[in-house]
């Protein structure tokens, strides 16, 4: 029996002491401890779950507290202990939880100040379990507390001279103000604060005295609107969401282009020497600017203006793609190849589409239909080889009759011309690479046959 109590005595289970449990106001450097009971070893496990299937610290430990600093930010922790005694472990203690603060910082660089904020500062700005953070210029962190709806002092850590790394904030440097916000869990720059005592710059053993602070102004969200436009294209629209407490925006440009607003949208006029660039937005008020959101914006070129040349019923446009095809300022269904072969009276011209950017219209041809009928060898004549390097040879084998033809180039111009009967060889070695036509004439019906040169 009496080892029985001597055992029993030897493996209770420890009580916690801290952190605290549902503490939310942990520093990410943090000491635990719990009750000694005289044992000389523990074991303590930190677990981000309740159910410790995972643990982030699982260590043996020779005496009743041990300090952590790698803890991360914002983040709720589950810990116990058990005591060992004898290589007999105890069952586990209670589960406590904390949650980190959002910042850490160097706690007793051994010099200090204190921020005093009131209550009656803070123009109910802040919530409960928000946090306050003290920066230095650099964004070094050097001290920070949780708001509970009461006055509220800061421990600002200064930096140690006798340390060759910074872990505080200088004398003189400004103090720049962050905030947590516990609801939402998103960040945000206090910029626009007033002090009724002190200047807001850090001086050893110095108080300060925050008399009004307002919140910055939030990032300017998505701009929206075309990224990718044409030269000469006016009154394109952009705009951001509106921003909580801005007074005004301030908008920036593509170089060439022209507009100019202070609210949160603006019209956008890309003249004709206007080049790719960003635009840009961020909110204004009293207490300064907020940060920037950025939209790149592409500025293509018009397409120049097409010419359109005619061979017989062919028409042909000089743009090689992005082709479309009208008759009377009425585009023709499915017309979108260089060439357009002619089917009734009309008034015709193409426009080329390049990057979404209409050219302006073509040269006009008109009425060109009248009198072209096919030949009726139209089946009977061959053309070979197509695609031709050198020789290219015409046949019509049976024929007897003279029959004329001229060869063009894509662009219109007569390349040279002959007579057939039955076959006629064309020496085409001379001839620069690209589309040809040849038109062959009767003296009363006529046909044309496509032909591509390779070098």
């Amino acid at each position: 029996i009496n080892a029985i109590k001597w055992l029993t005595y030897h493996t209770i289970a420890p009580s916690l002491s801290g952190p605290l449990n549902e503490n939310y106001t942990v520093a990410t450097q943090t000491k635990f401890e719990w009750t000694s009971g005289n044992y000389t070893k523990y074991r303590i496990q930190v677990s981000k779950s309740e159910d410790f299937k995972a643990t982030v610290i699982d260590s043996l430990v020779n005496f009743p507290s041990i300090q952590l600093s790698t803890l991360n930010p914002r983040t709720q922790y589950f810990w116990r202990v058990s005591t060992i005694y004898n290589e007999e472990e105890s069952s586990w203690s209670d589960i406590w939880n904390f949650t980190t603060k959002a910042y850490s910082f160097s706690i007793n660089t051994g010099i200090s100040a204190v921020i005093k904020i009131p209550v009656n500062s803070t123009n109910q700005l802040f919530q409960i379990g928000d946090e306050i953070g003290v920066f230095t210029p650099q964004g070094l962190c050097v001290g920070s507390e949780i708001w509970n709806n009461k006055d509220l002092e800061i421990t600002v850590w200064g930096d140690n001279p006798l340390t060759p790394a910074i872990d505080g904030i200088k004398t003189g440097e400004q103090f720049n103000y962050r905030i947590w916000q516990k609801a939402s869990g998103t960040e945000q720059v206090i910029n626009c604060l007033t002090y009724s005592l002190g200047d807001g710059k850090y001086t050893p053993n110095g108080t300060s005295i925050i008399s009004s602070l307002k919140l910055g102004l939030s990032k300017a969200g998505t701009i929206t609107g075309s990224t990718s436009v044409c030269k000469g294209q006016n009154s394109v629209s952009y705009s951001v969401p509106t921003i909580t407490d801005a007074t005004s925006y301030i908008w920036s440009i593509p170089n060439g282009a022209t507009g100019s607003s202070t609210t949160n949208s603006i019209a956008i006029n890309y003249g004709s020497s206007t080049v790719s660039g960003n635009i840009t937005v961020k909110g204004h008020n009293d207490c300064g600017d907020g940060d920037i959101s950025t939209l790149p914006v592409i500025i293509n070129p018009i397409p120049e203006t097409p010419i359109i040349t005619q061979i017989g019923k062919i028409l042909s446009s000089n743009a090689t793609s992005g082709n479309q095809w009208y008759n009377q300022n009425n585009p023709i269904s499915g017309a979108t190849a260089q060439d357009y072969t002619i089917t009734t009276v009309g008034e015709y011209t193409v426009q080329v589409t390049q990057k979404g950017c209409v050219s302006a219209p073509s040269n006009m041809i008109k009425d060109v239909v009248t009198g072209i009928t096919s030949l009726e060898f139209n089946e009977k004549i061959k053309v070979y080889p197509n695609p031709v390097s050198d020789d290219l040879t015409i046949e019509y084998k049976g024929n007897t009759d003279e029959i004329k033809y001229a060869i063009y180039s894509s662009s219109g111009q007569l390349i040279t011309t002959g007579v057939l009967l039955e076959s006629s060889v064309v020496h085409t070695s001379s001839f620069p690479s690209g589309l040809y036509t040849i038109k062959f004439n009767t003296g009363k019906t006529f046909d044309f046959r496509k032909v591509i040169k390779h070098n």
